[in-house]
C-alpha cells in the first residue's frame, strides 16, 4: 500500500513462480526468425550469432538466409562462406565485377557439389561465362523459382554448354521468374509446358514470339530489351492468329520496327493491362493508337512510352503541335488520363521525342545548354504531386565549360547523379 498526500493507492503484485521479463532472449524461435527475415546474412552470422547462446541456437536453426555476396569485402566474404550452412540458404546473389574481383573463384573453392540444396532464388550478375557451369554444380536447381543471369565476359568455348544449362533451367517445374541478358546462339530450347510467369530477355537481336508464347501457358509478364541498332527484330508468321490471353504485361525496349508489325504482335495479347514501349519508329499517331487500343486492347490501364523519330528535314514548332494534337482527344485526356509530351532540340531539329508523363526511363541524359522546345497535353489536369521524373533514378548531366577569353576552347563534362527520393510526410491510418 502506498500513500500519496490525501489519496491512497494500492498496488498489488502477483508474481508467477516462473515469471520472465520479456526480452529478445526469451522470444520464441519463430519470432526471432521473423526478425532475421529483415536482416542481412552478415549481421546475423557475424554479429547476432556471437551475442549469446540463445541467438547462436536460433541462427543454427534459421533456414531462410539471403546470401548477397555482391558488395561485400573479401574478409567478410570469406567469413560468411565459412559460417553459413549452404542448406540454410534460400537466395544467393553473386557478382564478379571490378569491385568483387576473384570472389567467384573463392565461392567455388568453398562449396562442393549440390550443397545449396534448398535454394529458391539465384542471381548471377556480371559473371564470366566459364564460371557458370561451376556455380551450378554447387546448386540444386530443383526448387528454384527465380533465376537471373548477366554474363559479363562471353567465351565461345562454353557457348553450347551454357545454352544447354539455360534450357535445362527453363524446364524446371518450380521456376516462375527467368531473366537473362543477351541472346543465345543456338537459341534456348523451350519446353512444351514451361511454367514461367515472368520473363525478361536483354540484348535480344531477334524474337520469335510464337515459339515462346505457345510453350508458356501461365506466362503473364514479358520484358524484351533488343540489341541497340537492330531493325525488324520481331518475326511473325501469317498463321499466327491464336490470342495469348494469359499475357497481361509487355515491355519492349530499343525497338526499331514498323508500326504494322507491332500492331500484329499486340493484337495477340488482348488481355494486356500494362504496355511499355521504348523505341524508334513511326509511332507518333495518337489517333491510330486510340483506335487500335479501343479495338484490340480493351483492358489496357497503363501505357508508357518513350519514342524517337528522325527525318531528313528539320522539325518545326508547327510539326510538334501537329503531333501533340492527336493526343488531346477525350480518349487520352479524360477516359484514360494518359498525358504525353513532345519535344525537339533547336540545335538538333531533325530528331523529335514523344513520351508519356511521367517519363518511363530509369536513366536520363540531359544537356544543360540544350535549347529544347517541349509541348505537353498535361496542362493543369495532372496531379500536382506527380513529377515528370518520378521513375528516373540516374541523371547524366553534360555541362559545357568555356575558358575565359578563349571562345574556341570548350570542354564538356559529364556528371552522373544517383537520385534518392526522400519521403517528406507520413500518414497513419
Amino acid at each position: 500500500m502506498i500513500i500519496e498526500g490525501s489519496s491512497m493507492r494500492i498496488e498489488s503484485f502477483h508474481l508467477m513462480p516462473n515469471y520472465l521479463i520479456p526480452s529478445l532472449e526469451t522470444l520464441p524461435a519463430e519470432i526471432v526468425h521473423r526478425i532475421f527475415d529483415n536482416l542481412d546474412a552478415k549481421t546475423i552470422l557475424s554479429s547476432l550469432r556471437r551475442t549469446c547462446r540463445r541467438f547462436q541456437t536460433c541462427t543454427n536453426s534459421y533456414e531462410k538466409f539471403v546470401l548477397d555476396l555482391k558488395k561485400m569485402s573479401k574478409p567478410d566474404f570469406e567469413l560468411i562462406c565459412r559460417l553459413v550452412d549452404p542448406q540454410q540458404v534460400i537466395a544467393l546473389i553473386l557478382s564478379d565485377d571490378d569491385e568483387t574481383l576473384y570472389k567467384i573463384d573463392l565461392f567455388i573453392s568453398h562449396f562442393d557439389t549440390k550443397q545449396f540444396s534448398q535454394l529458391r532464388s539465384l542471381t548471377l550478375n556480371g559473371i564470366k561465362e566459364r564460371h557458370f557451369k561451376f556455380i551450378l554444380k554447387c546448386v540444386n536447381i530443383t526448387f528454384l523459382n527465380t533465376f537471373s543471369l548477366v554474363i559479363k565476359k562471353r567465351d565461345l568455348r562454353y557457348r553450347k554448354s551454357t545454352v544447354a544449362l539455360l534450357s535445362w533451367i527453363i524446364s524446371q517445374r518450380n521456376l516462375r521468374r527467368f531473366e537473362v541478358e543477351d541472346e543465345w546462339e543456338p537459341p534456348l530450347a523451350w519446353p512444351v509446358q514451361c511454367m514461367i510467369q515472368h520473363l525478361r530477355i536483354g540484348g535480344c537481336w531477334i524474337l520469335y514470339p510464337y515459339s515462346i508464347l505457345q510453350c508458356s501457358p501461365i506466362l503473364q509478364k514479358v520484358s524484351i530489351s533488343f540489341l541497340k541498332g537492330t531493325r525488324d527484330v520481331i518475326v511473325l508468321t501469317n498463321t499466327l492468329t491464336t490470342p495469348f490471353r494469359h499475357i497481361n504485361s509487355l515491355t519492349l525496349e530499343n525497338l526499331i520496327t514498323k508500326i504494322e508489325t507491332l500492331e500484329l504482335l499486340l493484337s495477340l495479347m488482348p488481355s494486356l493491362t500494362h504496355f511499355k514501349l521504348i523505341g524508334i519508329g513511326n509511332f507518333f499517331d495518337g489517333n491510330r493508337w486510340e483506335q487500335f487500343i479501343q479495338t484490340n486492347l480493351p483492358f489496357l490501364i497503363k501505357f508508357e512510352f518513350f519514342l524517337e523519330q528522325t527525318r531528313d528535314v528539320d522539325y518545326t514548332h508547327a510539326d510538334a503541335q501537329s503531333i501533340i494534337a492527336s493526343f488531346r482527344t477525350p480518349f487520352w485526356l479524360e477516359h484514360k488520363k494518359w498525358f504525353v509530351a513532345c519535344g525537339y532540340d533547336i540545335d538538333s531539329p531533325r530528331c523529335v521525342e514523344l513520351y508519356s508523363i511521367p517519363l518511363c526511363l530509369s536513366s536520363l541524359h540531359y544537356k544543360v545548354e540544350s535549347k529544347k522546345i517541349t509541348l505537353s497535353t498535361s496542362g493543369t489536369n495532372t496531379d500536382k504531386e506527380t513529377s515528370i521524373i518520378d521513375n528516373v533514378r540516374k541523371i547524366q548531366l553534360d555541362v559545357a565549360i568555356n575558358y575565359p577569353n578563349d571562345i574556341a576552347n570548350k570542354v564538356t563534362i559529364s556528371i552522373s547523379i544517383e537520385i534518392f527520393f526522400v519521403i517528406q510526410c507520413l500518414t497513419s491510418c
